[in-house]
């Protein structure tokens, strides 16, 4: 588990560049079980992201997969789309493959708990990245993340500079159900709040 946990840690710098909204372009399905193709030697580490149309979660996964091939572990990576019921049948394949880990990125961080607690029961260790499983009850072997809510207060800054003194209206795309997403909206609109709540013109206006 050790040696997993290392793996996955490896990962943590690609959560820094690609933001938090899904992408409109869809990738082929990966539910084929698509990932190395070398010989399974140690085992196989399973991958479940928010979403593989999100780029952000499609280098996390391409980053788990060339570790862990060089460590000996084949991958098994598949995409949810946002659907907390398609990740639990995900997850239930899973642990039914007897995979070695896990690595997932809750669609609900609550809903799959149940999941989680039936990859604990077979002593799967489960890892999360990006947003944390918030239900009760839960063994989470490992958490990578970024402070979600300082990159939003960053962009909130940036967004300040790029309008200037004009200001302007910007579009959020929220999705509620990640809260990464939800602490990254939170802070882009505590900074965007406060810079208007100092002006009289050229305020920034939220849409969407």
């Amino acid at each position: 588990m050790k040696r997993i946990a290392q793996l996955l840690g490896l990962t943590a710098l690609s959560l820094a560049f690609i933001g938090c909204s899904p992408s409109t372009e869809k990738p082929a399905d990966n539910n084929d079980g698509g990932g190395s193709t070398g010989a399974n030697e140690k085992g196989v580490i399973a991958y479940s992201p928010l979403t593989l149309s999100n780029p952000f979660f499609k280098v996390i996964g391409d980053n788990i997969k060339s570790e862990a091939e060089k460590h000996g572990y084949e991958t098994l990576m598949v995409d949810p789309d946002m659907d907390v019921k398609k990740q639990s049948d995900q997850m239930e394949d899973f642990i039914s493959r007897g995979v070695t880990a896990i690595i997932l990125v809750p669609c609900d961080r609550l809903s799959i708990g149940p999941s989680v607690k039936a990859a604990n029961e077979k002593g799967i260790p489960v890892f999360t990245v990006d947003a944390k499983c918030a239900a009760e009850g839960v063994e989470i072997a490992g958490h990578v993340g970024t402070d979600n809510f300082q990159g939003g207060k960053l962009a909130g800054e940036a967004m300040i500079r790029a309008l200037g003194e004009n200001g302007g209206k910007v579009l959020v795309l929220d999705f509620k159900k990640a809260n990464s997403c939800v602490l990254r909206v939170n802070g882009f609109k505590e900074v965007i709040n406060a810079h208007n709540a100092e002006r009289t013109t050229g305020k920034i206006e939220i849409v969407g």
